[in-house]
């Protein structure tokens, strides 16, 4: 009786153990492509080639009179996310906004200069 205790506290570490581990791998391994968790993970400053790293090649790139250069990933239909990235001149190399369009909860549109907390990142990972 006294050799169970310490092989159920021993199995119960290791159940905790790979649940932290599953969810630190959700966390740290991102698929590229125009996604929520992807679009939070876009910085102010970051170049046109950083963010296609992380969103994967734009669908269009689109100029507005020489003012302002948007980068759009996917396509605007009502089943998928949908993003749009602002490269302001002169050079078009440094990310300022970006704006997530998704079906179910509208749009979120976001000026990078601000990172969001960690309790902020911690709650749009848990989807509250």
């Amino acid at each position: 009786m006294a050799r169970r205790k310490p092989v159920l506290l021993w199995a119960g570490l290791l159940v905790v153990l790979a649940g932290i581990t599953l969810a630190g791998w959700r966390w740290a391994v991102v698929q590229p492509g125009p996604t929520s968790a992807n679009f939070w993970r876009l910085r102010a400053g970051m170049t046109p080639q950083e963010v296609d790293a992380i969103l994967g090649p734009p669908s269009s790139v689109e100029t507005h009179g020489g003012a302002l250069r948007f980068h759009n990933y996917g396509e605007l239909k009502w089943d998928t996310p949908y993003i749009s990235a602002v490269f302001p001149p002169p050079r078009y190399d440094a990310l300022t906004d970006a704006t997530l369009v998704l079906p179910a909860e509208g749009v979120h549109s976001v000026r990078l200069d601000q990172t969001p907390s960690l309790a902020g990142r911690l709650l749009r990972w848990l989807g509250l």
